[in-house]
């Protein structure tokens, strides 16, 4: 009973490793264009090692437009990058989501976070 318990487990944690949807970020494919969905699925997968990463710790708007491209929005010292538009059957979005930077008065990284409408 114990092996096969133990069988299960493995396979279990076989199957989320391999099924899993996340990617190390790439600045290359962050900032490439195409289609909105497909663009916005790529950084969906990558925003999780984008952010835990620490990438953008201590660099400046410069350093950040070089890495991500332009923003979608700038609001002020926050700038917004489309991560996620996901949409199920209606034409309104089941949710938005954007990384935000936060520049201090220096132009530089503050603080970043994703945020998610809906």
């Amino acid at each position: 009973m114990k092996k096969k318990f133990r069988i299960l487990i493995q396979l279990l944690i076989l199957s989320l490793c391999l099924f899993s949807c996340t990617e190390k970020f790439d600045s290359q494919k962050w900032k490439q264009k195409g289609v909105d969905w497909q663009m916005s699925e790529l950084r969906e997968n990558m925003i999780d090692d984008l952010i835990s990463s620490n990438i953008l710790k201590g660099k400046d708007s410069i350093q950040v437009l070089k890495l991500l491209g332009e923003p979608e929005q700038t609001k002020g010292n926050l700038n917004y990058y489309l991560i996620r538009e996901k949409y199920s059957i209606n034409i309104d979005p089941e949710y938005i989501s954007y990384l935000v930077i936060e520049f201090d008065k220096n132009k530089k990284v503050k603080k970043y976070y994703q945020e998610r409408t809906k």
